[in-house]
């Protein structure tokens, strides 16, 4: 029987411990930053989120218990490119985490630090992110849980939004996160139909633009039902436009008119908001370019159409898409994924009706 005038430590030697603990990890750890996510699409089967949002920060200090260098795989050459798996394993205080962070609306739970979450360390300005949360090592000494580790590893880029307002932070996905780079054009933003006739068909219905100097022509279709054109859809904006075309209907039909209208440009400004007109897809700008006509944004949202016009949400800028794609990414030197797919569709011919085999191009069947 366990002798009942010993104990496994009282209220005061467990405060000492703490502050013991508190006072080592300030002077032999490292100032970092806690960064509690926020779900705004929570994949309730798998509990992630692609878009999850981290706009708060904490600064506490943390003792690296890898003092060797991290672990895990390291920097792996794999087919797909450069991949770190670098893992680092972070000491906290169970008290100063209560103190400080608890209290944060963005977490799971407040009962410990969250999988999830994202450390960001100085020392090497690398974003980790926790993988799992220790809290019995040690076990329990005087009765109580001093301390968590937190196994960490190399954050990797999932279109997360990064709004911690410090720069230092936020500036590691605007360089190295997902970017879509879009090339502007001034060239048409939409047709308006101000007639819709009558006596149009589908196949035989055309639309033209009248001649501007120095512009590239656009291209348009229109869209008929029971012989009334009810809207004008552009394939391609052209460019070039400075005065607005004459749209020209051509067709068995007769008493269609429609209008042109130019993009009003304008200049984006930068971390600025942009909505696509059509899609509703949102992205944050990086960078625009007015030489090239180019515009990059990150933390996409949605997805942007081709001919859409691109609406800044400060600076009232608006510019057409002239072209983009949305599988590069800019901001990796490795990334060949538009080149892969280029490559594929020379091997594959997607247009056929069974594109891996031949019994369904014979005919009908």
């Amino acid at each position: 029987m366990k002798n009942v005038y010993f104990s496994h430590g009282t209220s005061s030697e467990q405060r000492l411990y703490e502050d013991l603990i508190i006072e080592s990890l300030k002077i032999y750890g490292f100032d970092v930053y806690y960064l509690p996510r926020e779900f705004s699409d929570d994949d309730r089967l798998f509990r992630e989120d692609p878009l999850a949002l981290f706009d708060e920060n904490y600064m506490i200090e943390m003792y690296v218990s890898n003092y060797e260098g991290f672990t895990g795989e390291g920097t792996l050459l794999t087919k797909f490119g450069v991949r770190i798996a670098e893992e680092a394993t972070f000491i906290i205080s169970k008290r100063r985490w209560e103190d400080l962070i608890s209290s944060s609306n963005n977490l799971l739970t407040n009962e410990r630090p969250n999988e999830g979450d994202v450390i960001y360390f100085p020392l090497t300005n690398q974003l980790f992110q926790i993988k799992f949360v220790e809290h019995n090592k040690p076990f329990r000494q005087l009765g109580q849980i001093a301390t968590y580790q937190l196994v960490c590893e190399v954050m990797e880029d999932s279109s997360e939004r990064f709004e911690t307002g410090i720069d230092e932070i936020d500036k590691i996905r605007r360089d190295e996160g997902y970017s879509i780079t879009f090339k502007l054009t001034d060239g048409l933003k939409q047709i308006n139909v101000l007639s819709g006739g009558t006596g149009y068909t589908a196949s035989g219905t055309t639309v033209t633009f009248g001649t501007v100097n120095g512009a590239t022509v656009a291209q348009a279709a229109a869209t008929v039902s029971a012989g009334v054109i009810t809207g004008i859809k552009i394939i391609q904006p052209g460019s070039g436009y400075n005065s607005v075309p004459a749209v020209i209907i051509g067709g068995a039909g007769n008493g269609a008119t429609a209008q042109a209208v130019l993009a009003p440009k304008g200049t984006y400004k930068f971390e600025e908001i942009v909505t696509g007109s059509r899609s509703g897809a949102k992205g944050k700008v990086i960078r625009y370019d007015v030489t090239n006509k180019e515009l990059e944004l990150i933390d996409i949202v949605g997805k942007f159409q081709d001919g859409e016009t691109l609406v800044g949400g400060t600076s009232n800028a608006e510019w057409v898409i002239n072209t983009f794609s949305s599988i590069e990414n800019e901001n990796d030197d490795f990334n060949e994924n538009k080149w892969f797919e280029d490559e594929g569709d020379k091997i594959i011919d997607w247009s056929e009706r069974n594109p891996f085999g031949e019994y369904s191009n014979m005919g009908e069947f």
